[in-house]
């Protein structure tokens, strides 16, 4: 086998570290201090309190908010006191191609409990420190926040970035070309089959056997649960 260019084994390598210094939803509760750069500030006013509305650049993860946030799938409510109450339309995919699935077709689901956020993740954690839900989550240019189930990736406009879902193998993505790591080699790699395509108007990445929706100007490529599932400060 041919061998791969040296941006390959780098980011396989990198990817290593990455998750292993990644920080946990525990050690990232809200309220916790960030030094990353906001991509998006909405001051809040609300009973006086600072502004808590920020989304992070580093992995547009909702870091802190507060008051009422709705969409077509429902309403989350986050409250002063760091918790926060969801009732939205969170469905699996459904049959229809349409929207790669997407569907409100499903009985809301309600969670409620303190909130937590890692990378791209928000969590709904009872007192018990039971987590009640968790979901995928970004903030996107318009400092709107996309909760849904699935994943999501931070993705740069070259189409660079590392697909880690929990329990499966790491996979690299360099445009067209995608890796993950040869378990019988260290250090090495072995071709991945993936494709970029078109779908609607919708830049998409199909891999590890999902299709992933590449939200440019939010830098990530993410499911369609969350990629349509918008929620606004109302």
């Amino acid at each position: 086998m041919a061998p791969h260019p040296r941006w390959l084994y780098a980011a396989i390598g990198a990817l290593a570290l990455t998750v292993a210094c990644a920080p946990s939803a525990e050690s990232t509760r809200s309220g916790s201090s960030s030094t990353s750069a906001s991509v998006s500030t909405t001051p809040t006013t609300t009973g006086g309190s600072t502004p808590t509305t920020v989304f992070r650049a580093d992995d547009a993860v909702l870091d802190a908010v507060q008051g009422t946030w709705s969409s077509d799938a429902g309403t989350v409510v986050f409250r002063t006191d760091g918790g926060a109450d969801l009732q939205a339309r969170l469905c699996p995919p459904g049959p229809s191609p349409e929207r790669f699935g997407y569907t409100l077709d499903c009985p809301p689901t309600t969670a409620s409990g303190l909130v937590s956020v890692g990378q791209f993740t928000l969590i709904l954690a009872r007192p018990s420190g039971d987590v009640d839900i968790e979901l995928t989550a970004y903030g996107d240019r318009d400092g709107n926040l996309h909760l849904g189930r699935g994943h999501t990736f931070a993705f740069s406009p070259q189409r660079q970035g590392i697909i880690a879902v929990p329990d499966r193998d790491r996979i690299a993505v360099q445009g067209d070309t995608c890796v993950r790591a040869d378990a019988g080699q260290p250090g090495g790699t072995v071709p991945e089959p993936c494709e970029w395509r078109f779908v609607d108007g919708i830049k998409t990445l199909e891999v590890g056997g999902t299709t992933y929706l590449f939200d440019e100007a939010a830098g990530v490529v993410t499911s369609p649960s969350a990629y349509y599932t918008i929620f606004r400060r109302t």
